[in-house]
């Protein structure tokens, strides 16, 4: 997923969505994937024949369509079987990595990731994702006001924690061409499986982005002294945050927060605005009231016990 012209802070063009019981964040998953050492498959009608009958270029990743165990296995002539969503054929095995073989970065500098699943004014979607919280270990619905956060914690290894319950969910964190997505931590559990996008990894500074461009990094919350980006979730970014050239602009309200093992740690507040509702607006919708509600910051991550709601 490239930066386009003008970075959409909400990602209104990939929400977080439900299809069955498979949540997604942006839709950029990957689903059965194997990984090609060189950026190309090709696949053989036969496996005696001199040229591929089909090349596919420049992908860090290829989806299987199906019969996974056949592709994945390690035969003794090194020829596999496989099903892609773009064609079937004999491959060499060793011309790819399955998701078995693919190893996890030795430490991670991230402590928790979060994102804005539902805002509650998404109607069907929104229901759809209220719904999914309850099987969701990362899925987390808000008290008090119509928000469904997903909220993945990490320890220093990069294995994710489920905030709802503090325990392991045996998934962890894994980096393929820049992105970063949780995946079975098991490899026998990796091969077939869906690996869910979360966002794009940068070392300068070292954050997790909606992009690619370092620019995108600006659009990002964190609450450290250091942070040049987003100090604030929900928050519309100043004008400041056009770059100067005029490449890159930065419209709508920042829905992605992280943190670092590095950073202090430190409540993430969200003050409700006016346009979202909670409990008590029905039966007293004055000005009054609706600001007496909103008066005090909720806290989303990093909440200490008897701090804020």
């Amino acid at each position: 997923m490239l930066l386009p012209a003008v970075l959409a802070l909400a990602m209104a063009a990939a929400h977080a969505g439900v299809t069955g019981n498979t949540y997604t964040n942006f839709g950029n998953d990957l689903v059965a994937p194997i990984f090609p050492i060189d950026g190309t498959l090709k696949l053989y009608r036969n496996k005696t024949d001199a040229a591929p009958v089909t090349v596919l270029h420049g992908q860090p990743a290829i989806f299987l369509e199906k019969d996974v165990r056949a592709c994945v296995q390690v035969p003794a002539d090194g020829w596999v079987r496989c099903a892609t969503t773009q064609g079937t054929g004999w491959v060499r095995r060793s011309t790819f990595r399955a998701g078995a073989d693919m190893a996890a970065p030795a430490t991670w500098p991230f402590r928790y990731w979060l994102y804005v699943a539902s805002d509650g004014r998404g109607a069907e979607e929104s229901t759809a994702v209220e719904d999914a919280a309850a099987r969701n270990p990362y899925l987390v619905k808000a008290k008090g006001y119509e928000h469904v956060y997903f909220h993945v914690r990490f320890d220093a290894a990069g294995n994710a924690i489920g905030p709802k319950t503090g325990k392991p969910t045996g998934e962890r964190a894994f980096v393929v061409d820049g992105a970063v997505y949780l995946a079975p931590g098991d490899p026998a559990k990796r091969n077939g499986a869906r690996w869910l996008f979360l966002n794009y990894y940068h070392e300068k500074p070292v954050a997790l982005c909606p992009g690619r461009e370092p620019v995108s990094c600006l659009a990002v919350v964190n609450v450290s002294e250091d942070w040049q980006g987003m100090r604030t979730l929900l928050a519309e970014p100043p004008n400041s945050y056009a770059d100067p050239e005029g490449k890159w602009a930065f419209r709508g309200a920042t829905e992605v927060a992280f943190a670092r093992h590095a950073d202090p740690v430190q409540p993430l507040l969200y003050q409700v605005t006016d346009d979202v509702w909670m409990p008590g607006d029905n039966e007293d919708g004055s000005p009054a009231a609706r600001q007496r509600r909103r008066a005090r910051p909720f806290c989303i991550a990093d909440c200490a016990q008897g701090g804020p709601r």
